[in-house]
């Protein structure tokens, strides 16, 4: 592993005169979705699916923790690299379905990209009107999302 010591200091240091307001220039950093591991396959080495890791906690698990560290080591930017004391959070991850999922929409998986829903109320939207909102404790993807939290609360306390 590379030692990231002298951009960890220069990233401190631009933080520091970010917060004084005073920045030598504007700090940046990139947001990379888990999607960039799932979907590059020299990165995906077990070939995960969007799929799969809608349904395995385990797998959500692994890729969020994989790409963390890719990040941390290859991509230079406004944040601290290397090998973190304490590494970010996870959260369930439903990518861009999660309010059309929960509302009634059938997630459809392409394994060449992101997942996608179904409409449900073209050429009937007076359908919306004859819909009860779903439980969000033990309906569809948001009843996941509690499962998959509870999942990595209790990894992250039994590690």
């Amino acid at each position: 592993m590379s030692d990231f010591s002298e951009h960890n200091r220069m990233v401190a240091e631009l933080w520091e005169s970010f917060e004084a307001g005073n920045p030598a220039r504007v700090p940046v950093i990139f947001n990379i979705g888990t999607r960039h591991i799932l979907l590059t396959p020299e990165l995906n080495e077990k070939g995960y699916t969007f799929e799969r890791y809608f349904t395995d906690p385990a797998v959500q698990w692994e890729v969020q923790l994989g790409l963390q560290k890719w990040v941390r080591e290859n991509v230079p930017q406004d944040q601290t690299m290397g090998r973190p004391d304490e590494w970010a959070g996870l959260a369930p991850d439903f990518q861009n379905v999660y309010e059309a999922e929960w509302l009634g929409c059938e997630v459809v998986f392409n394994n060449s990209e992101v997942p996608d829903t179904r409409p449900i109320l073209r050429g009937n939207k007076g359908k919306l009107a004859k819909m009860s909102l779903p439980d969000p404790v033990r309906d569809g993807l948001q009843a996941r999302a509690w499962e998959f939290y509870r999942y990595f609360d209790c990894l992250l306390y039994t590690s």
